[in-house]
């Protein structure tokens, strides 16, 4: 009897205590592209009737996460005495942690931005924002269409 005792009562704890309790919450995000169109940049999260030539789709992925103590993710360190083509998260290389990085959506959008202007755009249109949040922290996968205004 005792036996079953200590069983049930071990089932019992462990069964509890992985239990998670989701809390009410809410979540707005706002793509301002007030200071994007304030250069003369079109974003736009429908397609347009302006004649343009789509330059390219762009996705990008954001998680949140540790930074390194310099402040890069681990996937922009040189790693020293590794072929460059090897991830250093695998390799040998220590990567000392850094502070915890947590996405806002107009850092994400400023990322959209960026990519498009480096290939000449002059908008990105038909973009998407995906929140992929899950244990308090948030990642966005946003997307779009570089294009080029033809006039």
């Amino acid at each position: 009897m005792k036996l079953f005792l200590l069983f049930f009562f071990t089932v019992f704890i462990t069964i509890t205590s992985c239990t998670t309790t989701k809390y009410y919450s809410k979540n707005t995000y706002l793509l301002d592209f007030r200071p994007y169109a304030d250069q003369g940049f079109l974003m736009s999260t429908t397609t347009i009737g302006e004649s343009y030539k789509a330059l390219g789709d762009i996705m990008i992925e954001c998680e949140s996460g540790y930074t390194t103590k310099d402040g890069k993710s681990p996937n922009q360190i040189d790693n020293p005495g590794v072929g460059s083509d090897e991830n250093p998260i695998y390799s040998s290389y220590t990567i000392k942690k850094g502070k915890y990085k947590q996405w806002e959506v107009q850092e994400v959008l400023d990322l959209l931005y960026d990519e498009a202007k480096e290939i000449g755009a002059d908008g990105v249109i038909n973009i998407r924002l995906t929140s992929t949040g899950h244990s308090g922290s948030t990642d966005f996968e946003i997307s779009g269409l570089a294009i080029e205004l033809i006039n």
